[in-house]
């Protein structure tokens, strides 16, 4: 009884540990590059509402999507970058502003490594030559 005890606590946090190792884990075939925050924002885009499921189908709920917006400042270019956030409340890539970020583009993806040490992966909405980007037209 003592050691199937043990055995089960033992294979419990050995399984715990390779899903906390799963979660961090970094792909290192892709071409990671270094840049910068620059900037974030959150977006709510109002979708319409959605009947709640009461009978008289008079009360409704708003569908609205939410976003992360970021700003990344490569070498030669600036990235737009979109997280879409699962609820109001979903937390976004931890970073800090003016502070040093490495990304990976792979197609119509930006792939960053967050505060965290976790990668994330964000859509790219633009992508602009540095040389013409103002901080007053990069929405």
């Amino acid at each position: 009884m003592r050691i199937t005890r043990s055995l089960i606590a033992l294979a419990t946090v050995l399984l715990l540990c390779g899903v906390a190792g799963a979660q961090q884990r970094i792909d290192p075939n892709r071409n990671w590059q270094d840049g910068f925050w620059r900037d974030t924002d959150r977006l709510s885009t109002y979708a319409g509402s959605v009947s709640n499921g009461t009978s008289d189908g008079d009360d409704s709920i708003p569908d609205t999507s939410y976003s992360q917006i970021y700003v990344i400042d490569a070498k030669d270019k600036w990235y737009l970058a979109s997280l879409r956030l699962k609820r109001k409340w979903s937390k976004p890539v931890p970073m800090t502003i003016n502070a040093p970020v490495r990304f990976a583009l792979v197609k119509d993806k930006i792939y960053v490594i967050g505060e965290d040490r976790k990668e994330y992966e964000l859509a790219i909405v633009k992508a602009r030559p540095a040389l013409f980007v103002t901080w007053e037209k990069v929405y």
